[in-house]
């Protein structure tokens, strides 16, 4: 899991560890600058579903696939539970730990953890 707020060598090796299994392991990349996000062995099922399409409070509709972890994400921002897409989570934005893009959010509950990343945003590893 990733290590909110973790800036220490420690947390920095863990989390090239973490995205080094992810490459070997069917790794995808972010779309804008080809920096290791997650891998396909992290894919889980949220709601009987990998991927989901939900329209935010501004009408952009997003197309989001749902992972254990993702590595490679940085999290911003305060927890919220307004307008959330999975009832009993909060969110949180999730950006590209190499480029600060926009790749998705964070969920959380009391017990669970997961995240949803922007398809349209990741690409398979070369």
């Amino acid at each position: 899991m990733l290590l909110k707020g973790d800036t220490s060598q420690a947390g920095a090796r863990s989390t090239t560890r973490q995205l080094e299994e992810a490459e070997s392991q069917g790794g995808l990349v972010c779309a804008y600058c080809r920096g290791l996000v997650t891998s396909r062995a992290l894919a889980i099922s949220i709601n009987g579903s990998h991927a989901h399409s939900f329209v935010n409070p501004h009408g952009f509709t997003f197309r989001i696939g749902c992972f254990a972890d993702a590595a490679g994400c940085a999290e911003r921002g305060e927890e919220s539970n307004y307008w959330t897409w999975f009832p009993g989570f909060s969110w949180r934005i999730s950006l590209c730990r190499h480029c600060s893009e926009h790749l998705g959010w964070s969920f959380r509950s009391a017990d669970a953890r997961f995240f949803g990343l922007i398809l349209e945003r990741l690409r398979e590893a070369d």
